[in-house]
């Protein structure tokens, strides 16, 4: 059987670049969350990125505000916004975790 592939260089590493990148996280919660249910959610989220080698650059609490259409029957939520440097390999089970989270109505993660 023929190859047709490229032949590997001799002394390269075949390992995977991670690529590091800065992204927001905004986060709302359901305004009936306690602040303690909120703080693990995060603590969650910090957790990875920081099992990682990175850190959290910015963290701030919007508070409880109106959302522009109901979610679950809700009007309001609680935002909470972080921003972080992680690889792109982490970034899934950031998102697998703030979907498991039945306090978490909506969330976005962008790089900046």
């Amino acid at each position: 059987m023929p190859f047709h592939g490229r032949a590997p260089v001799a002394g390269r590493s075949r390992r995977l670049k991670l690529a590091l990148r800065d992204y927001q996280l905004i986060v709302v919660f359901s305004p009936q969350a306690s602040e303690e249910r909120v703080g693990s959610v995060l603590g969650r989220v910090e957790k990875i990125v920081t099992e990682s080698g990175n850190s959290i650059t910015k963290r701030e609490q919007w508070g409880i505000r109106r959302l522009a259409y109901p979610i679950k029957r809700l009007r309001e939520g609680n935002y909470q916004l972080l921003q972080f440097k992680l690889d792109t390999l982490q970034v899934s089970h950031v998102d697998t975790t703030l979907r498991v989270s039945e306090d978490v109505l909506r969330h976005l993660l962008v790089t900046v």
